[in-house]
C-alpha cells in the first residue's frame, strides 16, 4: 500500500485508515525492537501498536541528503540496515538505529529561510546562529514538531501549520524564538540568532560590538558611530525593541552626530535589572536614525552564573526600620509579612510567616551594633518550654540561603542563650546584653514550594531564661549550588573545579559550588580520555558562555573510545541536571554523545559558542553516584568535553517512607526494612533506610522501655509482611507507658506517622493509644490483622519528635503494643548541610523533651 492511506482489499481484516503527517505518500511500517515505525515519505512515527500511530513523531528524514528523493524503503542485509529512495535513479545509504527518548515538545525539523543554521539542527540543541545577506530582509521558520497538536509561538505570535509568519530582519542581530508547548504540557524553547549583513555603500550606524553580555545588577557598554560623513546633523535613537524587559538602556539613548564627530564612537550604557528568576535573559537594542537602516545589538544577561548575593533584611518588633528593611510588627500566630524586597529594592515573592511560639514583643534590646538601632532594640520573646517557628515561603528551591540572626535583650540573667535551627543547621547565640554578635545558619536548601522553617528556642536552663529574635538577614545565593567543572590543561580560577589531565584515577575531591561552598562531591575518571588538548590546537578562545580558559581547552576521545567518570557523594533522594559544553574551532563534523545513567544527549562541537547538552532530573543510584561517559557522535572524528555543570534540579523529590519492624531478634523483616530488636530503655537504631534502600541519618531511641518483645501478634500479612506483623513490643500493668524518640528530622519536612499493633488474645480490651505532641490516635490491637492508625502532618521544629505508646483501656490487665512503625515524608525533604550530602538528614540534638 504505497499510494493510498486506505487502499481497496481484499484484506484478511477490515482496512483501517492511519494518521497522515505532512506528505503521506509512500507509507510503510518497519518493526524494530519492541515497536513499530511508520514512515510517511519523510516523517517517522513510533508506536507499540501497528494499528495506532497517534503518538508524537520521533524522527524526520534529513533534507540535507534526502530532499528531492522519494518513496523511502528500509532494507536489512547481512546485519546492515540501508535506506533507499529514488530520483533519477536509486539512492542508497547505510543506516543505523539509535533509539533515544523524544520529548513531546521537541522539534524534529527546523529551517530558516535565507540563512543556514549553525550548528546543523538537532532536536536537543536549542541555540543556533545564522548569517543572512543584506538583500535578505525577512525570514520564515519551517519546522515539524514531535507533537502534531503542540502550540507553537514564534516571537510571541501563534504559528499555524509548519511555517512561521514572516519575521523582518534589521541589520545586525535578530532573534527568532520558538516556544513549543505540547499537549502533555511539556515545554521547550529554541532560539535562532540571525545576523544580517550591512550595506557599506549607504550611510548607516555602526557599533563596536554585535553582541555584549551584562551581569544581572551590573552594566556594560558598546559604542555607536556612523560609517560615513552625514553632511549634516543626524540623531540616532538607541532603545530596546525586543526581549527581556529587565535589560534597559540607561545612557546614550539619544546620540547626535555631525561631520566633525561621525567617526568617533559614542557610548551606550546598558543594565540588566535584578529579577526573581534565575534564567539568562536576552534583548535586542536597536540603533535607528531617520532614512537609515536600523542596526541591532544583542545583549545577553548573565543571571545564575553571576553568583551575586542579594540580602533580605527583616526587622522583628514594634519599632520599624527604614530604607530597604522589611518590618514584621506582630508576634501573633498567623501574622505574615508580604511584599518583601531585597536590599537593592527588588520586589520578591517571599513571605515571612509567624507559625507560633512567641509570647510577647519587647523594646529593651541594645541599640548599638551592626544593624540600625530600630532593628536591634525590638524583638519577639520565646518563653521557657516553648519553641517558636518562623516560616519563610516563596524562596527559589534551586538556590541556597544563609540566615544571619541577631537577638538582644537587656536582662539581669547571665544565661540568656537562644538556639536557632533551620534545615540541619543549628547555632546558639547568647542574647543577654548582646550588642554585636550574630549567629549564622549556612547553606540552607528550601523544601518543596520554596519553604524554610526557622525554629527559635531557649538554650539556657534557668527558670527565667528566654529566647529572643530581633533581626534576620537572608542571603540568597543565585548559584543554586551549581558546581562547575573545567576540563583541559588550562585551569580556570575562582569557583571552577579543574580536571587538567585525562588519566584514569584523576579526581576532584570535595568540589565547590559557584558560591565557593564545598559540596562533598567527588569527580573521579574511571575510563581514561584519549588526550587533553590546549586551546591553540582545538578550542574556541572566547568567553561567549564561560571564561575563555574554559572554552579554549578540553578532554577528547576518538573513534570507538569512551571516556568516563563518576560523580560521587550525592544525595540519592535529590535530583540533578547535568549540562555539557564541547567546542572546536575546526570545520567538519565534530561532536559528542554524553551518556548520564543510561540517557544520551548529543552536541555538535563545531564552532559551538553557546549550546549546551543537558540531561535533566537525574537520580543518583543508591550509593549516591551518577555515571557519565563521553564518546564521539556518529559521523564525527572527535568528541569534546570542555565544561560541565552539575545543577540541583528544581523537580520534586519523591517522598521517603521509612518502615520499622519492632520485635524479637529471631524474626527480622528483610529488604528495605529497619529492625528494632530490643525493647529496653536505651535501645536504638541509627541510619534508617527508606523503602528504596537509601540511607539517611534518621534514628530511633527507646527513651522509656516496654515490658517485653514477643511473638504477640496475629500471623498475617494483610498490611505488612508477616514477619513484621507477627512480633512486637508490649506493655503490661507495670510498664504502662513507653516512649520512642525519632531524631534527625529536617525542619522543612512534614511527616505522617502510621502505627500497627496486634495482640492475639481472647481478652476483650487491648486498645493502644499512640500520641505525638499531644495528638492521639487509638487502635484496637486485639486480634488485629489489617487496621492501622495514622497521626498526620507531624512537624519537627528542632529535629526530633517523641511517640508515646500507652494502653487506652480501663482494666488493670489491659495492655498496649506496637509491631510496626511507618514514617512517611509528606513534604519532600531538602538536602541539608549541603545540597549534595549523601546523608542529608542530620540529627539535631534539642535541649527540650517533646
Amino acid at each position: 500500500s504505497r499510494t493510498a492511506p486506505a487502499p481497496e482489499g481484499p484484506w484478511s481484516a477490515t482496512a483501517k485508515p492511519v494518521r497522515t503527517v505532512d506528505n503521506p505518500e509512500s507509507p510503510f511500517v518497519v518493526r524494530y525492537g519492541d515497536g513499530y515505525y511508520l514512515w510517511q515519505q519523510m516523517p517517522v512515527i513510533y508506536s507499540t501498536n501497528y494499528l495506532d500511530f497517534n503518538g508524537p513523531l520521533v524522527a524526520h528524514m534529513t533534507k540535507q541528503w534526502f530532499s528531492g528523493r522519494y518513496a523511502p524503503e528500509i532494507l536489512h542485509h547481512n546485519g546492515q540496515y540501508y535506506v533507499s529512495g529514488y530520483s533519477s535513479g536509486i539512492w542508497l545509504a547505510r543506516m543505523r538505529w539509535e533509539i533515544e527518548e523524544v520529548d513531546d515538545a521537541d522539534l524534529l525539523v527546523l529551517e530558516t529561510s535565507g540563512a543556514t543554521l549553525s550548528p546543523p539542527f538537532y532536536r536537543t540543541t536549542t541555540w543556533y546562529t545564522a548569517s543572512a545577506a543584506y538583500t535578505v530582509t525577512n525570514t520564515m521558520q519551517t519546522y515539524i514538531a514531535a507533537d502534531a497538536h503542540a502550540t507553537v509561538l514564534i516571537n510571541g505570535a501563534p504559528s499555524v501549520g509548519s511555517r512561521s509568519n514572516t519575521v523582518d530582519l534589521a541589520v545586525g542581530a535578530n532573534l527568532v524564538e520558538l516556544d513549543i508547548t505540547a499537549a502533555s504540557s511539556a515545554h521547550k524553547e529554541y532560539s535562532v540568532l540571525v545576523t544580517r549583513a550591512a550595506n557599506p555603500s549607504v550611510l548607516s550606524p555602526q557599533t563596536s560590538a554585535g553582541q555584549i553580555s551584562v551581569i544581572e545588577g551590573g552594566t556594560n557598554t558598546f559604542g555607536v558611530r556612523l560609517n560615513a560623513n552625514p553632511g549634516g546633523t543626524v540623531t540616532v535613537t538607541v532603545a530596546r525593541v525586543y526581549g527581556d524587559a529587565d535589560i534597559k538602556v540607561i545612557g546614550g539613548g539619544t546620540l547626535v552626530f555631525t561631520a566633525a564627530n561621525h567617526g568617533a564612537y559614542q557610548t551606550v550604557s546598558v543594565t540588566a535589572e535584578y529579577d526573581p528568576d534565575r534564567a539568562d535573559g536576552v534583548a535586542l537594542i536597536q540603533c535607528a536614525a531617520s532614512g537609515m537602516d536600523a542596526l541591532n545589538v544583542l545583549v545577553r544577561e548573565s543571571d545564575e552564573r553571576a553568583g551575586t548575593v542579594i540580602p533580605i533584611d527583616v526587622d522583628f518588633g514594634a519599632i520599624p526600620s527604614t530604607g530597604m528593611w522589611n518590618n514584621l510588627s506582630s508576634h501573633a500566630p498567623g501574622a505574615v509579612l508580604t511584599n518583601v524586597k531585597a536590599r537593592n529594592g527588588m520586589a520578591l515573592p517571599t513571605a515571612v510567616n509567624i507559625n507560633g511560639g512567641f509570647t510577647s514583643s519587647f523594646t529593651n534590646g541594645i541599640a548599638q551594633g551592626p544593624f540600625p538601632p530600630s532593628a536591634q532594640q525590638d524583638g519577639f520573646m520565646v518563653p521557657p518550654g516553648a519553641t517558636a517557628s518562623v516560616v519563610i515561603t516563596g524562596l527559589e528551591d534551586a538556590w541556597t540561603y544563609d540566615f544571619t540572626l541577631f537577638g538582644s535583650a537587656f536582662v539581669p540573667q547571665d544565661d540568656f542563650r537562644t538556639r536557632y535551627a533551620a534545615g540541619a543547621a543549628e547555632a546558639v547565640l547568647n542574647t543577654a546584653d548582646n550588642t554585636a554578635n550574630t549567629a549564622t545558619l549556612g547553606n540552607l536548601a528550601p523544601g518543596a514550594g520554596g519553604t524554610l522553617v526557622l525554629g527559635i528556642a531557649r538554650a539556657g536552663t534557668a527558670t527565667a531564661d528566654r529566647a529572643a529574635l530581633n533581626a534576620l538577614v537572608i542571603d540568597q545565593k543565585p548559584s543554586g549550588g551549581t558546581a562547575y567543572f573545567d576540563f583541559g590543561p588550562t585551569a580556570t580560577p575562582g569557583y571552577w573545579n579543574n580536571v587538567t589531565t585525562p588519566e584514569e584515577g584523576v579526581k576532584v575531591v570535595n568540589a565547590i559550588d559557584s558560591a565557593g561552598v564545598p559540596t562533598g562531591v567527588e569527580l573521579a575518571i574511571t575510563a581514561a580520555f584519549y588526550t587533553a588538548i590546549s586551546g591553540a590546537t582545538e578550542g574556541i578562545d572566547t568567553n561567549t558562555l564561560y571564561p575563555a580558559t574554559v572554552q579554549v581547552d578540553c578532554l577528547r576521545t576518538s573513534g570507538a573510545e569512551v571516556g568516563a567518570f563518576q560523580l560521587r557523594g550525592l544525595n540519592p533522594a535529590r535530583r540533578f541536571d547535568v549540562a555539557f559544553y564541547g567546542a572546536a574551532w575546526r570545520t567538519g563534523t565534530r561532536g559528542s554523545d554524553y551518556t548520564v545513567n543510561g540517557t544520551t544527549v548529543r552536541l555538535s562541537a563545531t564552532a559551538n559558542y553557546w549550546n549546551l547538552a543537558i540531561v535533566s532530573n537525574v537520580a543518583p543510584d543508591g550509593s549516591g553516584t551518577i555515571h557519565v561517559s563521553v564518546r564521539t557522535m556518529p559521523g564525527a572524528s572527535w568528541s569534546y568535553l570542555n565544561a560541565m555543570e552539575l545543577r540541583p534540579s528544581g523537580d520534586t523529590v519523591p517522598a521517603r517512607t521509612f518502615l520499622v519492624d519492632c520485635g524479637v531478634p529471631a524474626l527480622p523483616t528483610t529488604g528495605a526494612w529497619n529492625n528494632l530488636a530490643a525493647h529496653e530503655t536505651g535501645a536504638s537504631l541509627s541510619n534508617l533506610v527508606d523503602d528504596t534502600g537509601a540511607a539517611s541519618a534518621l534514628a530511633l531511641t527507646v527513651q522509656d522501655g516496654f515490658a517485653e518483645a514477643s511473638l504477640c501478634g496475629v500471623d498475617a500479612s494483610d498490611v505488612f509482611p508477616s514477619s513484621a506483623q507477627r512480633d512486637g513490643f508490649t506493655l503490661d500493668s507495670t510498664d504502662t507507658n513507653a516512649l520512642i524518640v525519632i531524631t534527625g528530622l529536617p525542619t522543612n519536612t512534614t511527616f505522617d506517622i502510621t502505627c500497627f499493633g496486634s495482640l492475639e488474645t481472647a481478652l476483650p480490651d487491648r486498645r493502644t493509644r499512640y500520641a505525638i505532641d499531644g495528638r492521639p490516635a487509638v487502635l484496637d490491637a486485639r486480634n488485629n490483622a489489617a487496621a492501622t492508625v495514622r497521626i498526620p502532618d507531624v512537624t519537627s521544629q528542632l529535629g526530633q519528635v517523641t511517640l508515646t505508646i500507652a494502653s487506652a483501656g480501663t482494666n488493670a490487665a489491659d495492655a498496649g503494643c506496637i509491631n510496626v512503625l511507618c514514617i512517611e515524608a509528606v513534604t519532600p525533604e531538602p538536602a541539608a548541610a549541603a545540597l549534595f550530602a549523601l546523608l542529608a538528614l542530620v540529627a539535631i540534638k534539642a535541649s527540650r523533651s517533646w
